[in-house]
């Protein structure tokens, strides 16, 4: 628990059936292969140094090669995407593909957050004292490489937005939420160094 790892991630949407296939790097011929959870039953195929197996619904999954249980791979396969906001909309903050070092951003009342697929957003979103907001997406939003949590500069979502002159906490999570009412947090992939999202004196 105390010694980190390296693991892979790997996602996509789909609808249907589909057949994955995953071919280890760094390995030769494969002795086993596992696939969690469990209980949804796939058992996968195994030719010299490929693994492949069948979805048939979105899942979440862990695959494990000769029983390493650390050096994983991660695979989410998640349903179509469908009601994508529109990156013109003035009132949408939109990462398309790509990788954006974003820093502190704080998000004010009536804004949606959006991060595509593709999209590696490093830095943290900040909902501080504010309502209605959406963050939302098929991307993927990260701390900096460092150890250390990052001290970039808050920003605003949008050129004008006005600031709490209230400092927010100082935490490094990915996503803090603060004295809010109603928002919505879906569909992203989140890989914190702090907590991944820390909720509080918020309602809806």
């Amino acid at each position: 628990m105390s010694t980190r790892q390296n693991a892979s991630l790997a996602y996509f949407d789909f609808s249907g059936m589909v057949e994955v296939s995953i071919v280890p790097s760094g390995r030769g011929s494969i002795s086993s292969a596992r696939v969690r959870p469990l209980s949804f039953g796939i058992t996968p195929a195994v030719h010299g140094n490929t693994i492949t197996f069948s979805l048939s619904q979105p899942r979440n999954l862990s695959v494990e090669v000769d029983g390493d249980i650390f050096r994983n791979l991660h695979l989410l396969a998640r349903p179509i995407e469908t009601d994508r906001p529109d990156p013109t909309d003035p009132n949408v903050l939109y990462y398309g593909p790509g990788v954006h070092r974003v820093g502190t951003v704080l998000i004010p009342s009536g804004k949606t957050v959006y991060i595509a697929g593709g999209a590696l957003v490093q830095g943290r979103f900040l909902v501080s004292h504010a309502e209605n907001v959406r963050i939302r997406g098929r991307g993927i939003l990260t701390q900096y490489p460092s150890r250390r949590r990052s001290r970039a500069p808050r920003r605003p979502a949008a050129t004008g937005d006005a600031l709490s002159r209230r400092e927010p906490c100082a935490r490094g999570d990915a996503l803090t939420i603060e004295f809010f009412r109603n928002v919505k947090v879906d569909g992203l992939i989140v890989t914190p160094t702090g907590y991944t999202v820390l909720v509080g004196q918020s309602q809806g």
